[in-house]
């Protein structure tokens, strides 16, 4: 049923996209869906590379957002694996302790008489108090530190920082008890880039180079064969460590939402 549903919102995606070139192409130029013009089987091959690179060069332009730009790239050792990966600390210091008057719900009447000595004798007055309770209110700085980096083999150490940042904000708890550790390293959240990294002619122009070996014995179809296997894994991992990272975020928010309490 899953399968199916993407399916169609996969072919509703290309039809949408398909109409967008349409209005950009000349006007004897109509785009269509591979399956629904004829060719060859080679032709097949063809349309194999041409996808994978164009989602070579997405995938480049948006990890370029993170920092992973041109020259990032020619100082990348091809020859060792590369590793991409997003770090997070947070720590939590005690600010202050306050006292604050919160007015409740409940009021109380009383009446006053007030001794007069004029012409109009004794007097009451009616005077309405609330009711306001005291409570005790510990603050906390809570700092969150992030950043993604990039490294060839097993040399964290030497790690190169493509982005990173810090925030903070104030929690505020009615408990002495730290809400949060003081200091928490999170685990790290890597990807490898190897196979990316492998793709990437490293010419001023930083073409891709993805192409499906026709002549390997192992290749057994445009969908059969290790180069597309290796292209449909990267893209697997790429999409579970964005998910990764942006689950982490969220649960990170809600875990400092759900502690404050003023």
């Amino acid at each position: 049923m899953s399968s199916s549903y993407e399916n169609l919102d996969f072919q509703r995606k290309v039809n949408d996209a398909l109409t967008a070139v349409e209005r950009i192409l000349a006007i004897e130029k109509k785009p269509l869906i591979a399956g629904e013009v004829e060719h060859t089987y080679g032709a097949k091959y063809e349309l194999v590379n041409s996808v994978s690179n164009v989602a070579i060069i997405a995938y480049m332009n948006a990890l370029e957002k993170i920092g992973l730009d041109a020259d990032v790239l020619k100082a990348i050792d091809d020859s060792t694996p590369t590793t991409l990966c997003f770090d997070a600390s947070t720590t939590c210091k005690f600010l202050e302790k306050k006292v604050v008057d919160v007015p409740m719900d409940r009021s109380y009447e009383q009446n006053v008489e007030t001794k007069s000595t004029g012409l109009l004798g004794n007097s009451k007055i009616k005077r309405v108090s609330k009711v306001v309770q005291h409570i005790e209110e510990w603050h906390y700085k809570v700092e969150t530190s992030w950043c993604v980096s990039i490294y060839s083999a097993a040399d964290v150490a030497q790690k190169r920082v493509l982005k990173s940042r810090v925030g903070s904000t104030t929690l505020v708890t009615q408990s002495k008890e730290m809400p949060l550790p003081e200091h928490n390293d999170h685990e790290p959240i890597e990807l490898s880039l190897t196979w990316l990294m492998q793709q990437i002619d490293k010419t001023p122009q930083l073409t891709s180079n993805f192409r499906v070996n026709v002549e390997e014995n192992k290749t057994k179809t445009p969908r059969r064969n290790e180069a597309t296997q290796n292209a449909i894994d990267f893209a697997d991992h790429l999409k579970g460590w964005c998910g990764s990272v942006s689950v982490f975020m969220s649960k990170l928010e809600l875990d400092i939402l759900h502690r404050h309490n003023p």
